[in-house]
């Protein structure tokens, strides 16, 4: 998240974070990104990840917008017509949100919107859902398409062999587009000052970058 003069910018990444720990958000405006190793490694998996999958798309360097890319999707029913390294901002309850999906693509006249997560014995977080359900909405208002012409998956990889392993339909419920816009509403206001709560979960702290600082407050 970042603080513009009076423009409160916000990733489609810091809705996950801020369900993980709201004080991370805190500190990280407070005292700058502290990047840890277990961040880059993960940018190095999606970058694999992403190489071997740009295979069997057609990617439209020419479109500008989503909008064109689901007009030419009209006319080529066989191949899914990507949008390389798409970047969507639109305003919701006093941010700019900001997303760009792994693959935000248009196939059939439908946005096909996946995004990479590990694979995880527990299932997939609710702050990983919810990140695929801000893209949704972003490519909506964008777009201004109904939500049934919207399909978004979470893509699971194995974290050792980076491999995809499973795909998950992400369904676009109201209620999830409702936490979405609440947890926006709350992300302005810790730009605005609110100290959050912290974390219940002791474990999350472990190896927080923010530990010596989260003490203080």
């Amino acid at each position: 998240m970042l603080v513009l003069q009076d423009k409160v910018i916000v990733f489609s990444s810091d809705i996950g974070r801020y369900l993980y720990c709201p004080m991370q958000i805190y500190m990280e405006l407070k005292y700058g990104k502290i990047e840890t190793q277990h961040m880059v490694r993960g940018t190095q998996k999606h970058k694999e990840i992403e190489l071997r999958e740009k295979e069997g798309t057609e990617e439209l360097k020419e479109v500008q917008t989503l909008s064109q890319a689901l007009e030419m999707s009209k006319y080529t029913s066989d191949i899914i017509q990507s949008v390389d390294e798409y970047k969507m901002r639109e305003f919701f309850d006093g941010v700019i949100l900001v997303g760009k999906p792994d693959l935000i693509a248009a196939h059939k006249n439908k946005i096909i919107i996946v995004e990479r997560k590990p694979y995880r014995e527990g299932g997939i977080r609710k702050g990983e859902l919810l990140q695929v359900v801000a893209y949704a909405m972003l490519a909506q208002k964008e777009t201004r398409i109904d939500y049934d012409r919207i399909e978004c998956y979470l893509d699971l990889y194995d974290r050792d062999t980076s491999q995809i392993v499973k795909r998950e339909r992400v369904p676009l419920l109201p209620q999830y587009t409702y936490e979405v816009r609440k947890i926006l509403r709350e992300l302005y206001n810790i730009a605005n000052g609110k100290i959050p709560n912290k974390t219940d979960n002791e474990a999350k702290c472990k190896f927080c970058p923010y530990k010596k600082y989260c003490s203080k407050v």
